[in-house]
């Protein structure tokens, strides 16, 4: 019976300590989570100090993979002196949450004392960029490079239970890290931010750290509870001769070598493949969380494979790294077609949000499906060497805390050299050479320790590494030049494979510079069947596989992001230039004579390099003393910079891009302010193509809480163009600019090339004024570093190829704000003038369709605007064209005519029938003939339309064809309405009338006074409500809700 029983005790026991097991590894797998989270976190906060650039990147890996590093290094070594391993856990863990607590606050306060420092490369970026990263992120993690240590030696009984441990922690920590890298790039950043997100981090640890402080009294006793089978007794005993051992053991030297090889090629690896599939999905941070995540998924997966094996053969760890060597020889034969295999996986999917989420998903299972064999492979290699190095019990947190640590030192030096140093030197084929060469080493060093069969195997796979390295074969570099991932419907090539694919997708197309630098791929290319359209050749500048800009599909954008902000400042002695691209923006700069210096921050060496080539296109700027090119982060080049500019130009890259949305911030622009000189003004490009009016709502909705005025002028079809100044541009400062446009001979000769020979023509192309942006953009949220989700945004848009309408760009709407328009300002007659058809010609010269400048809503106004000096000149247009701008329609609307016949009333009524006089207020533009009678409105099709259609079909029409560009009357409508209300006897239908009056009227100048006043006589009944169906109280809220945000406006403006 006393047997019996102890034995149940014993099973009792038994069972409980994998129960709390579950535990532990549960919060292990937490631990892993949060170490990833922070880690994405901190390089977004860190880049506002030290860019988002290779360097500031570098700097901040290097403390971070350093602080593991050394974590693991001195508890590796201070495990074998504490008595209570789960309580000094818990310490740890809770110093790590407690630090992310007070990151966000630690992190303004050093970005405020440092604020002076200049971070200038290359020493001081280096230097002062270590010192505040330290302070930063260097005590939590080094307390993260003490958890895995700690955990083995706390929760291990045995030696030979060691290894299982070791891999089952290291494994199921990884795996968290896996779901912390999608949760931060899919979830978290974009839906809470970045404060919220550490704090979820912060809070994640001292969860996991009040578990093991309140169960740390007996967990020491629960994790070495004996396990009563005979065999493991046995093992038990026979481990205690530690000699014998260790004579069938590798040597520790070349296992630590092993482990810092392995962390050199993994890291170095995963930063090639980053680049790789940036070529073929484009660099966004979605393809950057797929990488990590598959990387961090395979590497757990090969580590928990370890702790399920019972027997670890000794010539395990060096098959591992000849199997490693293989799958990458065979990855890399096949990497110059991953460009072609991305463009069929994109072209499998619809252009929509569940296409969205399905291609992410298979893009993930491709890449594990790729990866998943090498990197599970390299995932088991520090649980095999910890396997193999393990000789004492009481030592073997010691182990495990220094092959991580040399694993570590490995990572830092391969991520270095791998993402930065080896791209002044190689290429990515070379630098994926390379990784298979250290894997080959590695062989070399666990052969060794075997036979001189195994050593001759591994020998001969180094070799062949080192033939790869030299010869970089089978890798055609044209491949990655112009990216496939903006196809996204099957080309008649897409299933006849890579040969047919390229030989269409690069046709007519010639490669004259490419570089793979540290920061980004680079090429020029030439279109050759564009040479002849103007007098230089058609070259595009690719980075990473996306054109960034273009001599002549982008021409109308790089030439007018320099002149019209040239031309309307009232200074441009000092320009600083954002983004290099072909350097043409620049050129157009150098064209001002009064211009005395031009900077240009340029956050890549191999666009730099590339400036010359497009000498013909950017008047030789690179040989103009005035230009300074600063290498780097924009963000950090100008936030550290002593200088004040003139004029700034902002023209980055998509804000889908990683790292470019930083430069579409509150605190971006906040920068920008501060180094404007005295009535500086910001030059900003955004684009519309792949996006939608959420993306550039809220990019106008962020300047436009730093500027108090915003210009918005559309340069393509394309791209938008956004001046933004804190002063009022006046009618002296636009014809102080007209005169230096028609001063300024090497000016005007360039614009000359777009067809643009006036300032008018310019002029022309504003889209939206500052009460404009006022009113429609307040709501579409902000841009902030905190809270980055124009990037996610984009990157969504990015993928549907989303479009935005023409009618949100030149809306009806902008008609209210005409006299805010700098046409009208410098002319006041053009609301109420007609154009000549030397004008029009002129300006529609100005919109040169070869080049991509054309812009329909504005040229067919234009248009219009000229037919309406002469009703007659309608019949030359073709049929299509007068039913859009229906001549009938457009007189009844700005000067209704007297005889209208019974016919014309609506709903029981004959309001239409009678006209109670002709509008006061006249004009030259659209008054048209009077008399519009009978045959008109038969002919407009509104005879025998009740009142409510005849109104709608009128609000369609000044919804179409109205806008600032032609402002016409609404005389015509305002008197149906009028009669309406004068004549209606029915209460319903006559406050329906006031409504549509009072809406009206709000989209006329002035007219918000008279509008509330026939709101106000609404009729009401005797509960004092107006008598209105369900649907007109909608249309009421509507107008209200309208005229109070004018007026809102209007107070915030005047306050400005």
């Amino acid at each position: 019976m006393f047997f019996k029983g102890s034995f149940i005790i014993m099973q009792f026991n038994s069972n409980f300590r994998k129960i709390y097991l579950v535990f532990i590894y549960f919060f292990v797998f937490i631990s892993g989570s949060a170490g990833l989270i922070y880690e994405v976190v901190w390089q977004k906060y860190l880049s506002r100090l030290l860019g988002s650039d290779s360097t500031g990147s570098a700097i901040i890996l290097a403390v971070f993979l350093g602080g593991l590093s050394c974590g693991y290094y001195i508890f590796g070594k201070l495990s074998t002196k504490i008595k209570n391993t789960f309580r000094f856990y818990a310490f740890l863990e809770l110093g790590i949450g407690a630090w992310g607590i007070i990151f966000p606050r630690l992190f303004s306060a050093i970005f405020s004392a440092t604020y002076t420092w200049s971070f200038s490369p290359p020493v001081l970026i280096v230097i002062q960029g270590l010192v505040c990263t330290i302070i930063l992120i260097g005590i939590p993690t080094i307390l993260m490079g003490g958890t895995i240590p700690i955990l083995v030696r706390g929760i291990s009984r045995t030696l030979d239970e060691s290894t299982k441990i070791h891999a089952f922690l290291y494994g199921i920590n990884t795996a968290g890290a896996f779901i912390g890298t999608l949760a931060a790039g899919f979830l978290l950043i974009p839906v809470i931010g970045l404060p919220l997100t550490v704090m979820t981090s912060a809070m994640m640890n001292i969860m996991i750290a009040l578990f093991f402080y309140f169960t740390s009294h007996f967990a020491p006793k629960i994790a070495l509870l004996p396990d009563y089978d005979k065999e493991v007794v046995l093992k038990n005993q026979e481990q205690k001769d530690v000699r014998e051992i260790s004579k069938l053991r590798y040597s520790p030297s070349f296992l630590y070598a092993i482990a810092f090889l392995s962390g050199f090629y993994v890291m170095a690896l995963e930063n090639v493949i980053m680049r790789l599939v940036g070529l073929s999905i484009g660099s966004s941070s979605y393809s950057f969380t797929m990488v990590v995540s598959s990387f961090i998924f395979s590497i757990a997966a090969g580590s928990l494979i370890v702790g399920k094996m019972k027997n670890i053969p000794r010539s395990l760890l060096f098959f591992n790294q000849i199997c490693i060597t293989f799958f990458l020889i065979l990855i890399y034969l096949t990497l110059d077609s991953w460009p072609y295999l991305a463009h069929v996986l994109r072209v499998s999917f619809q252009s929509n949000d569940a296409g969205f989420i399905a291609y992410w998903v298979s893009t993930f299972l491709v890449l594990l499906l790729t990866l998943f064999i090498p990197a599970g492979l390299m995932g088991a290699t520090v649980p095999i060497a910890f396997h193999e190095i393990k000789r004492d019990f009481t030592l073997i947190g010691k182990y495990s805390g220094y092959l991580f640590s040399f694993n570590t030192i490995g990572n830092l030096i391969g991520s270095l050299a791998g993402g930065i140093i080896l791209y002044n030197f190689m290429d990515i084929p070379e630098i994926f050479s390379l990784t298979i060469l250290m894997a080959s080493i590695s062989s070399i060093l666990a052969g060794s320790s075997l036979s001189k069969k195994h050593l001759a195997w591994s020998g001969i796979l180094t070799a062949f590494s080192i033939f790869l390295l030299l010869k970089t074969p089978a890798y055609d570099k044209s491949h990655f030049v112009k990216g496939t991932f903006r196809i996204r419907e099957a080309q008649a090539s897409s299933f006849n494979g890579p040969r047919n694919f390229f030989k269409n997708h690069l046709l007519n197309m010639k490669v004259l510079y490419y570089d793979d630098g540290s920061d980004s791929t680079v090429s020029v290319i030439s279109f050759i069947k564009l040479q002849k359209i103007l007098d230089f050749p058609s070259l595009s500048i690719m980075v990473n596989g996306k054109s960034d800009s273009s001599t002549t599909g982008d021409v109308y954008t790089i030439k007018l992001l320099a002149h019209i902000p040239a031309l309307l400042a009232q200074n441009r002695g000092k320009v600083m230039i954002i983004g290099l691209c072909t350097g043409v923006t620049a050129g157009e700069i150098s064209l001002y004579p009064d211009v005395k210096r031009i900077d240009v921050a340029e956050i890549s060496n191999s666009v730099i390099k590339a400036l010359p080539i497009f000498s013909k296109a950017n008047h030789n700027i690179h040989k103009d003393k005035r230009l300074h090119i600063h290498f780097g982060d924009a963000f950090r080049i100008i936030g550290r910079s002593k200088e004040r500019w003139d004029i700034i130009i902002s023209e980055p890259s998509n804000p889908w891009v990683t790292g470019v949305d930083a430069l579409f911030t509150i605190e971006f622009y906040d920068l920008v302010k501060e180094h404007l000189a005295s009535n500086g003004i910001l030059m900003q490009w955004i684009h519309r193509y792949e996006s939608r009016p959420e993306v550039v709502g809220m990019v106008i909705n962020t300047l436009r809480n730093e500027f108090n005025n915003l210009y918005v002028f559309i340069a393509n079809e394309g791209d938008l163009l956004i001046l933004a100044s804190n002063y009022s541009i006046s009618k002296e400062d636009l014809k102080k600019a007209s005169k230096n446009f028609e001063n300024f001979q090497k000016v005007r000769d360039s614009l000359s090339i777009l067809g643009i020979s006036s300032f008018d023509s310019i002029l022309v192309r504003q889209l939206w004024t500052s009460g404009y942006a006022d009113y429609y953009f307040r709501d579409y949220g902000l841009q902030t570093m905190d809270n980055p989700r124009l990037h996610y945004m984009a990157g969504k848009q990015f993928f549907m190829g989303s479009y935005i309408a023409d009618d949100f760009f030149l809306s009806a709407d902008s008609a209210f704000y005409v006299d805010e328009y700098l046409m009208t300002l410098l002319n006041p007659s053009w609301a109420t003038s007609p154009i000549t058809s030397t004008d029009l010609e002129m300006f529609l010269r100005s919109f040169n369709k070869e080049l991509g400048g054309d812009f329909h809503p504005i040229t067919e106004s234009l248009k219009f605007k000229k037919i309406l000096s002469d009703f007659e000149e309608f019949s030359n247009f073709s049929e299509t064209w007068q039913k859009k701008i229906s001549p009938e329609i457009f007189k009844i609307i700005t000067n209704l005519g007297s005889e209208k016949g019974e016919k014309g009333g609506g709903e029981g009524n004959n309001l239409g029938s009678e006209r109670e006089g002709s509008a006061k207020e006249k004009n030259n533009l659209g008054s048209g003939e009077e008399g519009s009678g009978e045959e008109v409105w038969k002919k407009a099709g509104l005879w025998d339309l009740p009142l409510r259609k005849k109104v709608e079909v009128m609000e369609k029409y000044i919804a179409k064809t109205r806008n600032w560009i032609i402002p016409y009357p609404l005389d015509g409508l305002k008197s149906l309405l009028t009669d309406c209300i004068k004549k209606e006897s029915n209460a319903q239908e006559n406050n329906w009338c006031r409504i549509k009056y009072a809406h009206l009227l709000s989209w006329t100048p002035g007219g918000i006074e008279e509008a509330k006043k026939s709101l106000k006589s609404l009729i009401i009944n005797s509960k004092g409500d107006a008598i209105l169906n369900e649907q007109d109280k909608i249309l009421l809220k509507s107008v209200i809700f309208r005229i109070e945000r004018l007026e809102l406006v209007e107070k915030e403006r005047k306050r400005k």
